[in-house]
């Protein structure tokens, strides 16, 4: 825990061989870019909260992204989840330059997890079974929304999402397509 928590100076890590990231490992590390950590299968809660210059995260083999874990991360600009199938409360919590966020398959979005994502224009998820209490809220930008086989949407999952003008629901057997004039 805590392992680089507050090194100021930091900009890049590589990880070839990481598999479990601890709690706080690189919180509020204001200068890290990027980090090459493909084989981390467990991050910690708040891990790279608060790295404001972080600009990408890529992931093969993480299956929870877990609860602050990039919350604060005013940089971050694309994220590549590849396995995951959980996404925690707060987990991208203004995040305020997130354009795409890539996931093929996610069981569920939870609390608040990309709550203020002011820059986030689409989701266009392949399967997303159930997406939590203000999940989306206030993610300004978002204007499409295509949810395959979604079970659960929970209350004011997508309040104050101004600009949304089209959600897509859909299953095997049909098609749900909801205009906001």
């Amino acid at each position: 825990e805590y392992a680089f928590s507050g090194c100021r100076s930091l900009t890049n890590v590589e990880l070839p061989a990481l598999k479990d990231m601890g709690d706080n490992a690189f919180m509020n590390c204001v200068s890290l870019e990027r980090v090459y950590a493909i084989n981390v299968s467990n991050l910690g809660k708040y891990a790279f909260e608060g790295c404001t210059s972080l600009k990408e995260y890529s992931s093969g083999n993480v299956k929870t992204i877990p609860i602050r874990c990039f919350a604060g991360c005013t940089a971050l600009s694309e994220v590549t989840l590849e396995t995951t199938e959980t996404i925690e409360e707060r987990a991208f919590q203004n995040c305020n330059s997130l354009k795409k966020v890539l996931i093929n398959t996610i069981d569920s979005v939870g609390y608040l997890a990309f709550a203020g994502c002011s820059s986030l224009t689409s989701l266009e998820w392949a399967y997303i079974k159930s997406i939590g209490r203000e999940a989306f809220a206030e993610c300004i930008s978002l204007t499409r929304i295509n949810l395959p086989n979604i079970v659960n949407i929970d209350q004011f999952a997508f309040c104050d999402c101004q600009m949304l003008d089209a959600l897509i629901i859909s299953n095997a057997d049909e098609v749900c397509i909801i205009m906001v004039p």
